[in-house]
């Protein structure tokens, strides 16, 4: 009997060593969010830069009682592709992305922090840098730098281990990632060095 135990066991825990592809998604504005539709100047999203340590698809991980990988969550396209295309659902969804435009703002994002895990309690981390540029002098007028950390679920909570769900995981690092946008997208002085003026 304990045999048959130990090997139901052994099966769970090796189904459970897996890499499972994930997405994230923009889910769009808060209510409070400003949207400009009669500004002088908008954004075209310049670049994305990932600079972080664990490669450009890896995003988290559900991990064992000794800080084991049991299931480990990776992206495709690469995070930086993901967070490009929640950057531009954001901008579109406050009316400031242009296409190409000679007065226009041009939006590098840095990525030096978008992750996941799970212990116990499913946490996330984003820590994004945004840096805007004059089109026509290529001289940056406006920088700033996002975090945002979430932590959700109890630590009571059975689903932990090869247990856990990796989708959970994702929607709280999906989250994270629009909580980080939305803070650097409404800062008055973002929108002050877009529109010209505070709407």
């Amino acid at each position: 009997m304990l045999r048959l135990l130990g090997v139901v066991v052994l099966l769970i825990v090796m189904s459970g060593c897996v890499t499972r592809q994930v997405g994230l998604t923009y889910s769009g504005p808060p209510e409070s969010a400003t949207t400009s539709a009669d500004h002088h100047q908008s954004v075209v999203i310049r670049t994305v830069v990932d600079r972080r340590p664990d490669g450009p698809y890896w995003l988290g991980a559900i991990r064992g009682g000794y800080g084991n990988p049991l299931k480990t969550l990776e992206t495709e396209p690469p995070v930086k592709d993901l967070v490009a295309k929640a950057l531009e659902d954001a901008l579109t969804a406050r009316s400031l992305l242009a296409t190409a435009d000679d007065q226009a703002m041009l939006l590098t994002l840095t990525i030096y922090r978008l992750d996941c895990n799970q212990y116990i309690r499913r946490e996330a981390h984003a820590d994004f840098e945004i840096t805007l540029t004059n089109h026509r002098t290529g001289v940056p007028i406006y920088t700033d730098r996002v975090t945002s950390d979430n932590v959700s679920g109890s630590i009571f909570a059975f689903d932990v281990g090869v247990f856990a769900s990796t989708d959970r995981l994702r929607q709280v690092a999906s989250d994270t990632m629009n909580d980080a946008i939305n803070k650097a997208l409404d800062k008055p002085a973002f929108l002050i060095a877009v529109t010209g003026s505070a709407h």
